[in-house]
Formats: structure tokens, C-alpha cells, sequence
């Protein structure tokens, strides 16, 4: 450009030449011209940048508004539509599409080309008379294939009212009319194999609770049957389960003591739960290898607690001296009788029938529905949720999103990748809950704490590793001591495990469900954070009627057109 723009002032001042002055005029010319030229072509970019960044808002509007008759009219139609409002939108700087829009298959995407010609101001002195100016974009419906997790929150307070039933009545109703909807909405098309919708249903009080027949009867790849993980003990007993074997005692994992536990009483047979893997794996999709055993899931039992009249402890269940199966003096600290494995050899029981005392004392939720598109099944385990035990929104969370990876546990789910096919597959999460996590505290007692997910207060305030030191604002989390300080950790963990999931590509909706008992503030930010402090994925119920509200709402947003690219 500037070999042009001096051979051009060469031309137009050779008359200048034959002056000595005019040489001298004529080589400042030249030698100043480039600086006027790299000026001007600053501002026609500057122009060029602002008109690009008009006529992208202008084609996604196009884009947004055609694709509402992907599903009716013609490409020819769409393409008469775009071209009359792409002219509308871009008067003062005519644009105009660069060919017919495309269509996917599925007719659920539409995407066009635009472009745009900027005249030049300075630039036309280098010969350059104009700059071509193009965006595309593309607006995708609602439509294609969901995979879907319904994380319900089935705690003890879900028992309450809500105005006209209970809470958990009015969830079994939205749940199961939000389920009706979308398999209504979305019928699978003939000669497509992978239906289009797919629901998980996860409900969580304390812990989660998977089925015997999804992990293998015991034996899948991911569970701990063999005691190889560090936290196999850990997290079960001030002490560790090592310190109380006795003579003749052999436990090789917790499985054994469930073997012992339910020969005495077939409720005590493992449920199906799991503690808290190690942080960060515990706010990760990640897939479990005996390669790497911590990262195995290690069934939870909750162990038997001292038999100490005003202890402070709230699952007692077992006889800490049972003579057929222990030998020597009995134990005298309440370490001891806590760590003392011969007690469940030939365990003698000795909570009610009924009591929520024993090995599951925190694993009280019905187990999981993986993804399934069987309606029937679906509505099955939602009509069968009933109300138990205290909230842990983390671990709902995070079993919610397993039901959605291609890897980790179940593997059920399509590749994070499909979202972007010709037939996207979306996946969404709906974390439902009328309160904020509890981790209670028993200040008298050995442990400090109930037994939950994460084991023992005491198990995590020393060298633990399932929470981080310090949450987003920078305060210690560890050594945990009290409610609040339990409640402060496990919000951490969710807060990050929403966070790595949305970053994943999973859409999270909160709904909280407040009636007679009120959401605290802390409680409710932590399900805005959660869903990305979208307002468009954030609600709050507070009877029966808006609860329903709410699921219908979330329907019609998954349903809206969004820009895919």
C-alpha cells in the first residue's frame, strides 16, 4: 500500500523535482504521508470494528427470530424472512445474507451468514476502496434430546405443610407433571434410536442411596469392597477400626461387618450409600481406579457408638461388650468402645425395632433412578419418595450429575461433546430443596458431630483431605467444630461442585421450596450461586402451587431458542 501511495505522490509531484526546494518538499512528503496513512487506516478499522461488532447483534436477532419456523416453513421461507429483516435491522449500514440459511436434520438449529461493505476514508488513498465485514450465527431451539437429573431433596422437613398437603406430597405431584410434560413434548421420532428425553431421579437427605443391583451386588469396578482406600476406616472411628480388632476377629472390609450386621437383622443390611470422597474428587466428575484407590467409593456405615448414658450420642445399637464375641476386659474410654470391631461379630442389638438407630443411621433416602425413559418407571420411584433424615445438598448434587457423565460410576450418559451435534443432547440438573446443609454437632460426645457423608467432625479436622482449608472468601473452613462451621464446609464443597459442573456443560436449575419454614439467606444464595446467578434458573416456592410454577417455568426455558453459536 505505501509502494503505491509514493509511486502515486511521485507522479502527481514531479514538477517538483527539478527544484531543489521542491526535492526537499517532495522527500518530506513522502517521508510524512506514511504516518497520515497508518492514522487514517486506524480510524476505517475502528469504523470496521464497530460495524462487525452491529452486524453480529444484528444477524444472532435474525438468527433468534427466523428460527421460531424452522419446525413449518421452507428454507426458501426463512431465507425470504431473514433477508427482509436483516435489511430492517442494518439501514444505516446495509447487510445482507451471504446464501440461504441452513437447517439441521432435527430442524432444531438454523444458522446464517452475513456480510456487510464499509467504504474507506483514508485507506482509499493506498487504493483501497472498501472492507467486506462478515458474522454468522446460529439459534437453536430447545429442541433435541435432554438428559435430565431430578435431584430432590427428601429430608425430614419435607414432612411439613405446604399450605394444602405436604411439601413432599406437592413434590411427588410437580415432579411427576413436569415428567408427563416433557415426554409429551418430546416424542422420540420414528427410526431414531436414542430417545429424545431421558430422566435420573436422585433423592437426598443426608447421603444418597444407590441400589445393590447399579453397583454390581456389591462388586462393581467403583466401590471399595476391599478396603484398599485410605479413607475405608478413616472417617469411621476416632481411633480407626484397626485399634479394637480382637483375637479371632478378622475384617477385611466394612462389607464383613454388614455380613455380621444383618444375619441379626435383615434391616441392617447395607442401603446403598457411600461416604464423601476425597477432596477435590468429591466436586469432580471423575472415574474411579483400583489404580488410584482412594478415588473408590467406600460404603458408608455408620459405626455403633458408645454405649455411655449422657454421651451425647445419637446412634447407639449394639452392645459394646458382647460376650459370645468378645474376649478380655471390657473396654473402659469411649474410644475404645467405639473402635471395638468384635462387637459386631455376633452383634447383640440392642435399638427398637424401627428405630432409626443402626449402620444406616444416615443413609435413609430411597435409592436412585438412573436415566431412564421408561415413564413408568420414573413416576414409580417419584410416587415412592417420602420424607427422612437431615440435608446435604453436595452429595445430591454431585450423585445428580454422575447420572449424567459418559464416565465416572454409571456412565449412562451421552458425550459432554453431543451438546454441540447436529442433534444436540442437553444435560440438566434440577436441584430441588426446602432448607440449607446441616451437619449437626453433639458437642459431649467423642465425635463431635453426627456421622454423615464426610465422616466425623473429628475425622475432618485433622490432616483431613474431603474439604478444602479455605472457602471462595478466603476463610478457614478447617478445623470444623460446630453447626455452622459443618454447614460453612459442605457449602464449599457444593458451591465448587456447581461450579465444575456447569463448566462441564450441565444446565443447573435451584428450586427452593419454602412454606412454614423459611429458606435462610445463606441458603438461598447458595442456589443462586449454584445455578450460575442466572435469575432464569433460580425460583423460590412457597406452597404447593408455585412449586408447580416453578417446574412448568423451567419446561418453557428449556424450550426457548438460545444462540449456539
Amino acid at each position: 500500500m505505501l509502494k503505491s501511495l509514493r509511486r502515486n505522490l511521485s507522479s502527481s509531484a514531479s514538477g517538483l523535482a527539478r527544484d531543489e526546494k521542491g526535492q526537499v518538499a517532495l522527500t518530506f512528503a513522502l517521508s510524512f504521508l506514511p504516518m497520515i496513512v497508518f492514522a487514517g487506516t486506524a480510524v476505517d478499522y475502528g469504523r470496521s470494528v464497530q460495524a462487525r461488532d452491529n452486524l453480529r447483534q444484528a444477524t444472532d436477532s435474525v438468527a433468534l427470530a427466523v428460527a421460531k419456523g424452522t419446525a413449518t416453513l421452507t428454507v426458501s421461507q426463512l431465507q425470504t424472512q431473514a433477508e427482509t429483516l436483516i435489511a430492517a435491522m442494518t439501514a444505516r449500514q446495509p447487510a445482507a445474507l451471504k446464501g440461504p440459511p441452513t437447517v439441521n436434520a432435527a430442524k432444531t438449529q438454523l444458522c446464517i451468514d452475513t456480510s456487510t461493505v464499509i467504504d474507506t476514508t483514508f485507506m482509499r488513498i493506498a487504493g483501497v476502496q472498501s472492507v467486506t465485514v462478515s458474522a454468522s450465527s446460529c439459534a437453536t431451539t430447545g429442541g433435541g434430546n435432554f438428559e435430565i437429573a431430578l435431584v430432590l431433596d427428601t429430608s425430614g422437613s419435607m414432612n411439613n405443610s405446604s399450605g394444602s398437603g405436604t411439601k413432599i406430597a406437592a413434590v411427588r405431584s410437580a415432579a411427576n407433571s413436569f415428567v408427563s410434560t416433557m415426554f409429551t413434548s418430546y416424542p422420540t421420532p420414528s427410526g431414531q434410536s436414542q430417545p429424545r428425553v431421558k430422566f435420573a431421579v436422585v433423592p437426598f437427605s443426608d447421603s444418597v442411596a444407590v441400589s445393590d443391583a447399579d453397583t454390581g451386588n456389591r462388586a462393581a469396578s467403583w466401590v471399595d469392597v476391599n478396603a484398599n482406600s485410605s479413607w475405608h476406616w478413616k472417617g469411621w472411628s476416632a481411633s480407626g477400626a484397626a485399634s479394637g480388632l480382637m483375637a479371632g476377629v478378622t475384617v477385611s472390609s466394612r462389607f464383613d461387618l454388614y455380613n455380621s450386621l444383618k444375619s441379626a437383622r435383615a434391616s441392617y443390611d447395607w442401603a446403598g450409600c457411600f461416604e464423601t470422597p476425597p477432596y477435590p474428587l468429591n466436586v469432580q466428575d471423575f472415574t474411579p481406579s483400583s489404580a488410584t484407590p482412594d478415588s473408590l467409593f467406600v460404603p458408608m456405615l455408620a459405626p455403633d457408638e458408645p454405649d455411655t448414658a449422657g454421651g451425647g450420642y445419637s446412634n447407639n445399637y449394639l452392645s459394646d461388650n458382647p460376650a459370645a464375641s468378645c474376649t478380655g476386659a471390657a473396654p473402659s474410654t469411649e474410644a475404645a468402645k467405639q473402635g471395638r470391631v468384635c462387637k459386631y461379630k455376633s452383634p447383640v442389638i440392642t435399638a427398637p425395632n424401627g428405630s432409626i438407630n443402626g449402620p444406616n443411621y444416615s443413609c435413609v433416602s430411597s435409592p436412585l433412578q438412573r436415566l431412564s425413559d421408561n415413564q413408568t418407571s420414573l413416576s414409580g420411584k417419584i410416587n415412592a419418595l417420602t420424607a427422612s433424615g437431615a440435608t446435604n445438598l453436595h452429595e445430591g448434587l454431585m450423585w445428580g450429575w454422575r447420572t449424567l457423565s459418559p464416565a465416572g460410576t454409571f456412565s449412562d450418559g451421552v458425550a459432554y461433546a453431543e451438546a454441540q451435534a447436529a442433534i444436540p443432547t442437553r444435560k440438566v440438573l434440577i436441584l430441588m430443596t426446602d432448607g440449607m446443609n446441616t451437619w449437626a454437632s453433639k458437642i459431649n460426645s467423642l465425635d463431635k458431630s453426627d456421622y454423615e457423608g464426610p465422616g466425623y467432625f473429628t475425622s475432618s479436622t485433622v490432616g483431613s483431605s474431603r474439604f478444602p482449608i479455605n472457602d471462595a472468601g478466603g476463610n478457614t473452613i478447617l478445623p470444623i467444630t460446630t453447626s455452622a462451621g459443618g454447614t460453612a464446609a459442605i457449602d464449599q464443597l457444593t458451591r465448587e461442585a456447581c461450579r465444575n459442573a456447569r463448566a462441564a456443560g450441565v444446565q443447573i436449575y435451584t428450586v427452593g421450596f419454602q412454606s412454614v419454614d423459611i429458606i435462610s439467606a445463606q441458603g438461598q444464595d447458595l442456589l443462586k450461586e449454584c445455578s450460575g446467578n442466572d435469575p432464569s434458573k433460580f425460583f423460590l416456592a412457597t406452597d404447593a402451587a408455585s412449586l408447580n410454577s416453578a417446574f412448568v417455568a423451567i419446561g418453557k426455558n428449556l424450550n426457548q431458542l438460545y444462540l449456539s453459536k
